[in-house]
């Protein structure tokens, strides 16, 4: 046994400085698929699949195309409430003081809604549009996951023109 002994540690080590190695190697081969980021940043570069979603305040709202009573609902609270709650959910104030019943309102209204996806819309695009338009964009190259979301902008197309009435 103790002739055994000092073969076996030795034999066990290698075992396992091996198994480390190969479960834990953190270098890939050069002609290994991308990583994750990069499989991720590729793809966001690649795509040119149209964003589709309201536009207000020369941003997109992205989203599906809601029903008629619930855009009615939501056009009611981007066009009164839209520019105080951005402004508070992005400039808050220290001093706060107690809200009103129909602003503790638009604020349950925003939080229901999941808050805001939001991507800048560039100057060039924005006399074409009015808020309320559902649009599609294309933005070419990466998203930018910052508030509102950043992106170059390709094209603009309005899906459908809001109603004169809403």
């Amino acid at each position: 046994m103790r002739k055994i002994l000092p073969i076996l540690i030795p034999f066990i080590l290698l075992c396992a400085i091996l198994v480390f190695i190969l479960e834990f190697n953190t270098t890939e081969p050069e002609n290994s698929t991308p990583s994750t980021n990069e499989e991720q940043t590729s793809h966001q570069e690649k795509n040119l699949e149209p964003i589709t979603g309201y536009f207000y305040f020369g941003y997109i709202d992205m989203r599906d195309k809601l029903e008629e009573d619930d855009e009615e609902e939501y056009f009611y609270y981007m066009d009164k409430y839209f520019q105080a709650y951005y402004r508070k959910i992005t400039m808050p104030e220290e001093n706060t003081e107690l809200q009103e019943s129909e602003e503790e309102n638009y604020e349950d209204y925003f939080r229901e809604e999941s808050g805001f996806n939001l991507l800048t819309i560039p100057s060039e695009y924005r006399n074409e549009l009015k808020n309320g338009d559902y649009i599609s964009i294309i933005v070419d190259g990466p998203i930018y996951e910052s508030f509102p979301m950043q992106g170059n902008v390709t094209r603009v197309e309005v899906i459908k023109q809001r109603n004169a009435s809403s």
